[in-house]
């Protein structure tokens, strides 16, 4: 039996002694190291020899034994039976080591205190682990707590809010003081409370993992934000549900750019729709009005009835002042958009106010108005686009003339000054009152907008006009002393940099508005002209063959086609909008055609959609030259005129 114990003892001393991830050893009744094992020797450096006999305080740092904390543990092992702590302990070479000790008081049978048995593990990787555990958990609340641009807070399982962060009180306006204990559907319309989708959210968080959203809520001062909701459900070590996180983000500044994107893109699209309108209304408008013109025109130069040719010329005249309604209304549609450009060259001013003088003074001839011009007699170099400016010159000269009385006076005068031309055009018509002439400028203003007013008009031109001066960089004014006393209106222009002008060249561009008829003739020119609708198509080809033109007419591009090839004319007349195939497509099969089978035959475009891009759009077609509806008979036979000598 004794050896059999003795054999037992041996076994478990050895066992003891070889264990190394402990430290185990005992200590006398006075706290000295008496045994020591393998695991003891590794953990602290100590070999037996070295350590057996010392104080255990020898493992605890000087601060916790000058603390008496030793002396505790052992006193407390002896009152208890046994004492665990962890602390900091110290290894031979100095260094420390987070340990985790269990001290057992050992006693005889009879309970005499015989010593103790002192257990130390080395928890240093553990500690290590669980403080950068802590430090990133610190960490990540701090983060949490300061980020600004996002509420980040916790819910319990019943939506009540128990963390507060940073940004959650910028962007909700609440403290953590009010809001901490409070139901999170505090921060939702009350509609959205009435529909339960606070409950919802969070149902289909516990169910799904996370629910997002996007919608209003609501600040602490009312006032409204447009949110983007992450709630994620939070579940502890055995899946049961323990909370909510949730993540708001403010949107509003995105949802408002993207509401205004749509409305840009609506307004484009109305824009876009207002254009083609206003292209359909121009050319159904400009389709009669081209036949009116025309024939008005041609009735008029083969009358010899007094009284008849006073008819047509009342209806040549009244369809002229209809034609340019739609222009004016055209134009101040592009205005409107920023859609009215301009193309500048070296331009000679003073010859586009002679050519417009030449245009208003049959009008002014009508009402024995005396214009007179000063300044005209030497070139005005300056860069603008003639047509533009002859706009300009035009309608500040037939207002002149229009409330100018019979018998009345009007003044032009050009100079240039320096680095400017200026225009001065004179009446000593009604006048206007100076409390009002602010507005002369403004659209559709008109002195007297009253039914019984003398003078018609949609009151367009002079807002044209100011924004054709202000494109070239220019100033309109107008002044005049009161009622009956005239008016003075005054344009300066910029020269900026030009190339002078041969005089032998004067430039003289084609006005906008219409010019007094000269007799070109144009005998011996085979003209084809292109139209599919028959009154336009008749009207043209009368037109062209009063002046002596060989005309050949056609109803659609096939049919144009055919005759091209049948005989080669010298001009081809072509409208732009025809059904099945348009001006467009059919000019370049034209011009895709061999030379010698007519491929380079001159073109002249006729429109009534009118744009600023339509010019444009004809030439890179391949037309030489295009001509807006409804056209003066004497600018299209000037057109064919000049195109049919070219090719001849």
């Amino acid at each position: 039996m004794k050896e059999s114990l003795r054999a037992s003892e041996e076994r478990f001393r050895l066992l003891v002694e070889t264990i190394q991830d402990y430290a185990i050893f005992i200590l006398d009744a006075g706290g000295h190291v008496v045994t020591w094992n393998m695991g003891a020797e590794r953990i602290k450096g100590y070999r037996a020899e070295d350590i057996i006999g010392r104080h255990f305080s020898t493992f605890y740092p000087p601060e916790d034994v000058a603390a008496g904390k030793c002396d505790r543990e052992i006193e407390e092992a002896i009152r208890l039976g046994r004492v665990e702590d962890e602390g900091w302990r110290v290894r031979k070479d100095g260094s420390l080591f987070w340990a985790s000790v269990v001290i057992t008081a050992l006693r005889d049978r009879d309970g005499t205190l015989l010593g103790f048995a002192k257990v130390t593990r080395d928890l240093t990787e553990r500690r290590r682990a669980e403080e950068a555990l802590r430090r990133s958990e610190e960490r990540f609340r701090l983060l949490v707590e300061s980020v600004k641009d996002y509420a980040i807070f916790m819910l319990d399982p019943q939506g009540v809010i128990t963390t507060w962060n940073r940004g959650a009180q910028e962007l909700k306006g609440y403290s953590a003081e009010e809001i901490l204990g409070q139901h999170f559907s505090r921060f939702y319309p009350e509609h959205d409370i009435r529909a339960g989708k606070c409950e919802w959210e969070l149902a289909v968080a516990a169910r799904d993992g996370r629910v997002t959203d996007e919608g209003w809520r609501i600040r602490k001062d009312g006032t409204r934000f447009w949110a983007y909701v992450v709630i994620t459900a939070l579940r502890g070590p055995g899946g049961e549900l323990v909370g909510f996180a949730k993540v708001t983000r403010d949107l509003t500044e995105r949802r408002q750019a993207e509401e205004e994107r749509i409305r840009l893109a609506q307004a484009q699209e109305a824009n876009r729709m207002k254009d083609e309108f206003l292209a359909t209304v121009s050319h159904e408008l400009r389709t009669p009005l081209n036949a009116i013109l025309g024939w008005s025109s041609v009735l008029c130069d083969s009358v010899t009835d007094p009284e008849i040719a006073r008819a047509f010329e009342a209806i040549r005249r009244n369809a002229q002042a209809q034609a340019r309604i739609v222009e004016d209304v055209l134009d101040v549609s592009r205005i409107v958009t920023g859609k009215m450009h301009i193309e500048t060259r070296p331009t000679n001013f003073a010859a586009i106010v002679a050519d417009a003088l030449e245009v208003v003074r049959p009008a002014a001839d009508a009402k024995g108005i005396e214009l007179s011009v000063q300044g005209a007699e030497r070139a005005l170099l300056l860069v603008g686009d003639p047509a533009r400016l002859q706009q300009v010159a035009w309608n500040l000269l037939s207002n002149a003339v229009k409330f100018t009385e019979k018998g009345g006076h009007v003044r032009v005068n050009l100079e240039q000054a320096g680095s400017s031309v200026h225009l001065a055009v004179h009446d000593d018509g009604r006048g206007i009152d100076p409390a009002v002439i602010s507005h002369v400028f403004e659209r559709f203003w008109q002195a007297d907008s009253s039914i019984t007013r003398r003078f018609g008009g949609l009151g367009l031109g002079l807002s044209i006009v100011r924004h054709i001066v202000e494109l070239h960089g220019g100033t309109v004014s107008a002044q005049s002393a009161g009622l009956n006393q005239g008016t003075s209106f005054f344009v300066t222009l910029p020269v900026r940099a030009v190339t002078p002008l041969p005089e032998q060249e004067p430039d003289r561009r084609r006005a906008a508005a219409p010019k007094a008829p000269t007799r070109a003739r144009l005998d011996g020119l085979r003209v084809l002209v292109v139209d599919d609708e028959p009154d336009a198509r008749e009207l043209i080809s009368a037109v062209l063959s009063e002046r002596g033109a060989e005309v050949r007419v056609a109803s659609s591009a096939l049919e144009a086609r055919g005759a091209l090839a049948a005989a080669r004319p010298h001009v081809i007349v072509s409208d732009i909008g025809m059904a099945d195939e348009d001006g467009y497509t059919f000019i370049r099969s034209v011009r895709a055609m061999a030379r010698d089978g007519g491929g380079a035959t001159p073109a002249v475009a006729l429109t009534a959609y009118t744009s600023a891009t339509s010019p444009r759009l004809a030439l890179e077609a391949g037309y030489d030259e295009h001509l807006a509806k409804p056209v003066n008979p004497e600018d299209l036979v000037r057109v064919v005129r000049t195109l049919g000598h070219r090719e001849s």
